[in-house]
């Protein structure tokens, strides 16, 4: 069991990887396994999948799909958040874990032109555990003729083949249907988020 001084200095080390989560899920802090709020808007089946993802080693991909308002963001919100804390209380390789995980838009990874912000990039492909959150959305107003969608999902399948093979665990929330994932990332990222998942 580690002691109050040991948990403090760990809980330090892992600023980075909470400093990385969305300003409002950290400011409104609902966003925790075991919240009735959270349970209310992502159904409690939903929990209990998440909690017995997180009670084993975590596997290469997760994903995470539904509708706007469904509450992808804030369940990977709260898994990132309990991984980070089973982190500072248990040290070791789930500390090392916990300190590395990064949360990424989509949106980010991109930047604002639609070609790939390479510190983004890098910092994502280095996470020992990476969020990736809208995947999808970075494709907003890109038309799949006009070649514009092809080239703004450069990064994201950089990223994911860099991941893959790494065998680092990534979890992905998902804006768009499998179809669209096909259509844009290829059949190789729709069966590895879809059949693996």
């Amino acid at each position: 069991c580690w002691g109050a001084e040991e948990r403090k200095t760990r809980s330090e080390g892992t600023q980075d990887a909470l400093a990385s989560l969305p300003a409002g899920f950290r400011r409104d802090g609902w966003a925790r396994m075991g919240n009735p709020r959270l349970a209310e808007k992502v159904g409690p089946e939903n929990i209990r999948r998440a909690a017995a993802l997180l009670a084993e080693p975590l596997p290469v991909v997760v994903v995470l799909s539904g509708g706007a308002g469904s509450g992808r963001t804030s369940l990977v919100v709260a898994m990132a958040q309990r991984i980070i804390a089973t982190g500072v209380r248990e040290g070791g390789g789930a500390y090392l874990l916990a300190k590395g995980l990064r949360f990424v838009s989509a949106v980010a990874l991109v930047g604002e032109r639609g070609d790939a912000d390479a510190v983004t990039l890098e910092s994502a492909k280095r996470a020992t555990v990476l969020v990736l959150d809208d995947m999808g959305k970075e494709l907003a107003g890109a038309r799949g003729e006009s070649g514009v969608a092809a080239q703004r999902a450069l990064p994201t399948i950089e990223l994911l083949d860099a991941r893959f093979n790494a065998g680092k665990p990534t979890l992905v929330t998902l804006a768009i249907e499998r179809a669209a994932v096909q259509g844009v990332y290829g059949e190789g990222h729709a069966r590895r988020l879809f059949d693996v998942a």
